[in-house]
């Protein structure tokens, strides 16, 4: 498998030939953009320079996992597109004819390969998900979510090779505390399933909180971040587990 980092949660797969696209988020400009999402790297490609996209995995309908841009991509390479009820009815109204909605634990199978919805808690999407894929190498995907039981339970007994985990998040005390991981509820969720190897992702949006308990937040220098993410792979090292960090416009074959 290759893996090519866009930045984000945007991952483009290759597995044998496929192609697969990760919460495809290319948007760089505009009011939410400026106020919420701002990046810390460049994006690493544009959209109109992908040629095939055979899948587009999408856990949830958030702007800075889906951007309407990538539904027109979608459309126009003919790419299965796979996520929760409201990303199908979103990707339907944009002519998409290819759209699946999977609900938890619902697999579907493309390309040779299944793919199977896992659960995912993550305040104020509609029905999140992640993903688990099985080929001849497994993987799973988080999504944004909670450190929850639910996904131990779901990959009970799954060997799992590579997984994408979230390691930063929105951390608000007076409301709903953290809407996701940061990098201590991630190792939390790897030491649960235990996977080969870990791909940090979603570090590139300016505020969230990479660890809650040091406060210590996505800046705009990249150095900080890149130092939070290496003693994240340091603690997993020391568990057994491999971490790989990829910055946008960075590659593995795995």
């Amino acid at each position: 498998m290759d893996v090519f980092a866009i930045g984000h949660a945007t991952f483009k797969l290759r597995i044998d030939g496929l192609v697969i696209l990760t919460d495809p988020w290319f948007t760089t400009s505009g009011f939410l953009y400026n106020l919420f999402m701002r990046r810390i790297y460049p994006l690493a490609t544009e959209l109109d320079s992908i040629k095939q996209c055979d899948v587009m995995l999408v856990s949830h309908n958030h702007p800075d996992h889906l951007s309407r841009h990538a539904l027109t991509i979608a459309r126009k390479l003919g790419s299965l597109v796979i996520g929760p009820g409201d990303v199908v009815r979103r990707a339907e109204r944009h002519g998409v004819p290819n759209a699946r909605e999977l609900r938890p634990r619902e697999s579907i199978e493309a390309f040779g390969i299944r793919i199977t919805a896992v659960p995912a808690v993550h305040p104020l999407a509609n029905n999140p998900i992640g993903f688990f894929l099985e080929g001849n190498t497994n993987i799973y995907y988080s999504g944004d979510t909670r450190f929850d039981w639910k996904i131990v339970e779901a990959l009970r007994g799954k060997r799992v090779d590579v997984a994408f985990l979230q390691v930063s998040c929105a951390f608000r005390p007076l409301w709903h505390g953290a809407d996701g991981m940061d990098i201590n509820y991630a190792e939390e969720l790897a030491k649960a399933i235990r996977p080969r190897c870990v791909i940090p992702m979603h570090f590139d949006c300016v505020g969230k909180y990479l660890d809650i308990t040091t406060k210590k937040r996505v800046s705009e220098h990249s150095l900080d971040v890149e130092d939070v993410l290496s003693v994240f792979r340091r603690r997993l090292s020391r568990s057994g587990i491999e971490c790989l960090l990829l910055f946008a416009g960075n590659e593995a074959t795995i």
